[in-house]
C-alpha cells in the first residue's frame, strides 16, 4: 500500500464532504430534503467504503488518482440521483454537525 492512499481518499471524500452551511439549521431543512440527504449519505458511505478498499490495492500514484476520481464521480452521481446538488448535500451535512436537533431528525429518518 502506498503511503499517500489515505490522503488521496480524504481528498475525494472532502470534495463531497463539508462545505456550505444550510440556511436556518434544523428549521431550514424540511423532512423531504432531509430524507434525500439521508439516502444520499448512506449511498456515499457505501461508495466510500468500497473505494477505500480498492484504493489500498493501487500500485501507483496514477492508479490512486484514477480510483479517487472514479469514486468522487460516483459519490456526486449518488447525491444527484436523490435530487440534491452537491452544495445542498454539503450544506445539510454541515448543518447536521452544527445542530443536534437536525442530527437527531436525520438519525430517525435513517432507521
Amino acid at each position: 500500500m502506498l503511503k499517500s492512499t489515505a490522503a488521496f481518499f480524504s481528498a475525494a471524500t472532502l470534495s463531497v464532504g463539508l462545505a456550505v452551511a444550510a440556511p436556518g439549521g434544523a428549521q431550514g431543512v424540511d423532512d423531504e430534503t432531509l430524507q434525500k440527504f439521508v439516502a444520499s449519505a448512506q449511498e456515499v458511505a457505501m461508495i466510500s467504503q468500497e473505494y477505500s478498499q480498492t484504493l489500498q490495492t493501487a500500485e501507483s500514484q496514477e492508479q490512486q488518482q484514477a480510483i479517487v476520481q472514479e469514486a468522487n464521480e460516483k459519490m456526486v452521481d449518488a447525491v444527484q440521483s436523490h435530487g440534491l446538488t452537491v452544495a445542498e448535500f454539503n450544506g445539510i451535512n454541515d448543518a447536521i454537525e452544527q445542530d443536534p436537533a437536525l442530527a437527531e431528525r436525520a438519525q430517525q429518518l435513517a432507521q
